[in-house]
């Protein structure tokens, strides 16, 4: 299965990269915000053997998923480039638990258990993100940055509905 990632940063078919904290635009961005806890929280909770969050590239299934995500957490008005990748040690996790932990700050036991269903997903989730240690550009593609994404919009607001669920599932 194809996964796609998206980035400010121009790269060539075939480099392969490995990825260091420093790199992780997503884990910047956190910090900034003063919410680098939820990575934290998360690699505390991860299986043995998975990637940790700080360290990993995220990739999607669908490059309009690279595109949702890019118009959310990003900002800026620098080039943007979409790549076809591989990544290795790959594992997938629901997106929108990320943001779902983040809302439930300071409930902890709360956090610890939507934590494990990040890394072991039991849900029916919809729009799932690719974690891998490194990753290999394989194409690169056409971007549109400024098409509607109404399809996409809707699966993660399912997902919400999902995470909802699960919180209110996990609380009594």
């Amino acid at each position: 299965m194809p996964l796609y990632y998206i980035s400010n940063t121009k790269y060539n078919v075939g480099d392969l990269l490995p990825l260091k904290e420093e790199d992780n635009r997503y884990h910047k961005l956190k910090k900034e915000e003063g919410k680098e806890w939820v990575n934290d929280v998360l690699d505390n909770e991860k299986p043995e053997g998975f990637p940790f969050r700080r360290t990993a590239y995220y990739a999607f299934d669908d490059p309009d998923y690279c595109i949702y995500y890019y118009k959310a957490e990003m900002t800026g008005n620098e080039q943007v480039y979409l790549y076809e990748v591989e990544l290795t040690n790959q594992i997938t996790a629901p997106m929108r638990l990320t943001q779902t932990i983040l809302n439930n700050e300071g409930k902890n036991e709360l956090i610890e258990e939507l934590a494990r269903e990040y890394w072991n997903p039991t849900k029916n989730w919809n729009f799932l993100e690719y974690l891998g240690n490194t990753m290999k550009i394989v194409a690169v593609l056409e971007v549109d940055i400024d098409k509607p994404l109404f399809h996409i919009q809707e699966r993660y607001i399912n997902d919400g509905q999902i995470a909802k669920n699960l919180v209110k599932q996990l609380n009594n």
